[in-house]
């Protein structure tokens, strides 16, 4: 097995392996969502899937560490501080995430309008904003699930969280 093999190994297996209940938005998802965004880079993947993981990462993070403040001193304070957190891990890996992808609207109007011209999107924000918005949701998703079932299945949130990631982040690399 390769150095970088074993070390993604160890990131997924060592929490799974020493965790006793798993709740959405802990620690497990935070280190497994950043553990993959570390070997799909290494491994040379396209900047839109690294974006959808380091936005799940932040994202789970936010939400994560929003659980441990107990005083309310603002209207949706949560989302104010997740939202916070989400920005101060995304926003400085953007100058060194520079790939494009042209998207061309024709619409109406003439060639430069506001519907028809070619707008460039920055591969690694699209991917971001993507993987924040599934971590967001997925809490919700698996509630809807455990309803729907009765019951929960062992890691089910993680496992939706994960599921979830990994649609987007092949779409997302086979259509940019």
């Amino acid at each position: 097995m390769t150095r970088i093999t074993s070390v993604l190994v160890a990131l997924v297996a060592v929490p799974v392996i020493l965790s006793t209940s798993v709740r959405a938005h802990c620690p497990l998802c935070s280190a497994g969502a950043g553990g993959v965004a570390g070997g799909a880079s290494a491994l040379g993947v396209g900047l839109e899937v690294v974006g959808v993981f380091i936005g799940a990462f932040a994202a789970a993070t936010g939400f994560w560490t929003t659980k441990y403040i107990s005083t309310q001193y603002v209207r949706n304070q949560e989302y104010l501080v997740a939202g916070g957190i989400y920005l101060s891990i995304v926003a400085p890996i953007l100058p060194m995430m520079t790939e494009y992808t042209p998207i061309y609207l024709s619409m109406t109007g003439e060639y430069g309008s506001l519907l028809n011209r070619t707008y460039m999107l920055n591969d690694y924000l699209v991917g971001a904003i993507l993987g924040g918005a599934i971590t967001s949701v997925t809490p919700r998703i698996s509630r809807t699930v455990s309803k729907i079932r009765g019951s929960t299945v062992p890691f089910q949130g993680l496992a939706t969280t994960f599921l979830l990631l990994g649609v987007i982040a092949a779409s997302l690399h086979t259509i940019l």
